[in-house]
């Protein structure tokens, strides 16, 4: 984040003198002294330079893309939970519970819906200490953990969690 700070400020910076050397030339008629031109070069490549960093901004996803002893981990807690899928997009982290696959019955899993909702509510803080954690280890900043319990391909519940909590 620092990174891209200095990069949006090195940009303003460089856009500015072009602007300032570009405002004390003589008329629009008469080409741009030298002066004015290196400006303009220094501000596109400002530009350009930001717009890179921006594009290559780290994400969780990146992150445990790149990190083979994460993506194992990952690999082995599904394996080990049955009906578990794990999803990585962007800097969200998102688990998916499908009941159908955890021997339940379709009657149970629905009637069960209000009790799904008061655990979700319930286990706020482990989820927050989950994406404390991944931000701590990752150094990416604003990570949500999304929990579903689902019944195949619908959503029976779902919560989104950040560093301080449930998000209602």
């Amino acid at each position: 984040m620092k990174k891209n700070t200095l990069l949006i400020l090195l940009l303003i910076l460089a856009v500015s003198a072009a602007m300032l050397l570009t405002a004390c030339s003589k008329s629009s008629d008469e080409p741009a002294p030298e002066p004015v031109k290196e400006a303009e070069e220094v501000a596109e490549e400002a530009v350009e330079t930001a717009e890179e960093a921006v594009e290559e901004t780290l994400t969780l996803e990146k992150f445990i893309m790149n990190d083979e002893k994460i993506k194992a981990e990952l690999d082995e807690l599904i394996e080990k939970t049955a009906g578990l899928s794990i999803d990585i997009k962007d800097n969200d982290l998102i688990y998916y519970f499908d009941l159908a696959q955890m021997d339940y019955s379709e009657e149970t899993a629905r009637g069960a819906v209000s009790l799904l909702q008061e655990g979700l509510k319930n286990a706020g803080s482990t989820f927050a200490g989950v994406c404390q954690q991944m931000e701590d280890e990752t150094g990416v900043e604003d990570v949500h953990t999304f929990v579903n319990y689902t019944w195949g391909d619908e959503i029976l519940v779902t919560s989104e969690f950040t560093t301080d909590g449930i998000v209602e």
